[in-house]
């Protein structure tokens, strides 16, 4: 196989073969919708992290009432439009990150369906937020940025690690084709996970980037000034600028600060004062987003500082670790056990005494706030996520999903063939588990809020 693989062509140039899975994704999305009732993308959780966009850009206000009552289809009921903030707007309780990821493209949807609903007078392109314009560009948007986030993978996975280029390739497809993340790629694009995975993933490279950065880098050897330092500072507004984006997609992606610390860290390493200060002043400048959220909060609630999900929460001291990773209820190596050869994988990796010391430390960080998302999973009141297709809550671990694989796939190359043969087998069941339970969801043969087993 190994063999077969180095003389494929299309290996040396793996962005086309990305963008040949973008395509075919789209098309699987636009077709999936195309067989329902009626044209929509945006569903479940989806209409809420969205619905900011018409009711900010078409209606100028953040009363979601017309989009509930218009928009909701068969899952609409009065109750809730009962559900109402303090100063008694309908309660939102999704963050906006998906919104203001998405809001570029919105406005030029909403510039060219206006102008096509005027000469046409169709309602395909009706200038609501809703209509066809709209969710294809939303669609095409949000599978870009998965696209992206894969590409960012890739180029890392090549420069720092090192790794084979056809090993990236096959653990960027397992990843991306093979778990519970191409279920949200094409059939429930706009719950907030691809976007969430994209801006974690650039959080953490940008983080990467700062040590690479450094004055001192560990990587070239002590002393070493490396020729991009003089741009260092710059670093600071992307890397809170992208971790303002991933806790406004959502708030639990803060699991992720030992890694920005460890960013900022370098940022600061042996600079003086003048580029500390523009450090600090270009980080707060990047923290943009966090403050759009507080206000949106202030228009919604009256106040900056707001707990949107009421009377739903974390019970801290009693996390289901166990039920979260294992159980037929979404646990995420139920559902995707082809993660479980990804985690064991990393955990090799941090053994290996060749890599290089900041390496081993960027990944043990990695790992450290992989458990943290853990714990705040495993502590959420609905430890399930309600009718989710697998552990989507952890999809925001992406970046460390593929690196794991990569880390397995390059071990396995390096087996004997018989060896090979029996552990792409199992990868080949592994994905194969996961397509029979996405076809048993969205046809409703198995429960969607309920364990599918005794456990």
């Amino acid at each position: 196989m190994s063999k077969q693989l180095n003389g494929y062509d299309f290996i040396k140039d793996r962005i086309k073969i990305y963008f040949f899975i973008f395509l075919c994704f789209l098309g699987l999305a636009i077709v999936s919708v195309i067989l329902k009732k009626d044209f929509n993308f945006i569903v479940s959780d989806g209409r809420y992290y969205y619905a900011y966009l018409p009711s900010a850009i078409v209606d100028f206000d953040f009363d979601f009432t017309n989009q509930i009552t218009e928009n909701w289809g068969v899952d609409f009921t009065p109750a809730l439009l009962e559900q109402k903030t303090p100063i008694g707007l309908v309660r939102n309780k999704y963050t906006i990150g998906l919104a203001l990821s998405l809001a570029p493209v919105f406005v030029f949807a909403h510039l060219v369906s206006s102008l096509l609903y005027k000469l046409t007078g169709l309602s395909w392109f009706l200038p609501n937020g809703y209509s066809s314009i709209y969710q294809l560009s939303g669609l095409i948007s949000i599978q870009l940025y998965g696209l992206f986030t894969f590409c960012l993978i890739d180029r890392f996975l090549r420069k720092q690690l090192k790794f084979d280029k056809k090993v990236i390739l096959l653990g960027i497809i397992f990843v991306w084709v093979g778990s519970h993340y191409s279920y949200y790629y094409f059939r429930e694009p706009f719950m907030v996970h691809v976007v969430s995975a994209f801006w974690v993933t650039t959080t953490i490279l940008i983080s990467f980037q700062c040590l690479l950065n450094s004055p001192i880098n560990p990587q070239n050897g002590s002393g070493v000034v490396t020729d991009n330092f003089s741009k260092k500072p710059i670093l600071a507004i992307f890397l809170s600028f992208s971790l303002s984006m991933a806790a406004t997609c959502r708030p639990t992606n803060l699991f992720i600060i030992p890694v920005v610390g460890w960013g900022i860290y370098y940022l600061f390493r042996n600079t003086d004062i003048f580029k500390k200060a523009q450090i600090i002043l270009l980080f707060f400048l990047g923290l943009i987003p966090l403050g759009l959220q507080l206000q949106t909060w202030k228009l919604l609630s009256g106040s900056y500082v707001y707990y949107s999900y009421g009377e739903e929460r974390f019970n801290w001291l009693q996390p289901q670790f166990f039920q979260v990773l294992l159980s037929s209820r979404h646990g995420l190596f139920f559902w995707s056990p082809l993660l479980i050869f990804s985690a064991i994988a990393v955990v090799i990796f941090l053994a290996n005494p060749e890599k290089i010391r900041s390496l081993k430390l960027f990944f043990s960080l990695i790992i450290f706030s992989a458990c943290i998302l853990w714990y705040f999973n495993a502590c959420w009141h609905m430890w399930w996520f309600g009718d989710a297709f697998g552990g989507r809550a952890f999809l925001e671990l992406t970046f460390l999903f593929v690196t794991g694989i990569t880390c397995f796939i390059q071990w396995v190359f390096s087996q004997s063939s018989r060896i090979r043969a029996l552990y792409f087998s199992l990868i080949g069941l592994c994905i194969t588990w996961n397509y029979l339970l996405m076809a048993l969801y969205i046809t409703k043969k198995i429960s969607r809020s309920d364990s599918i087993l005794w456990f």
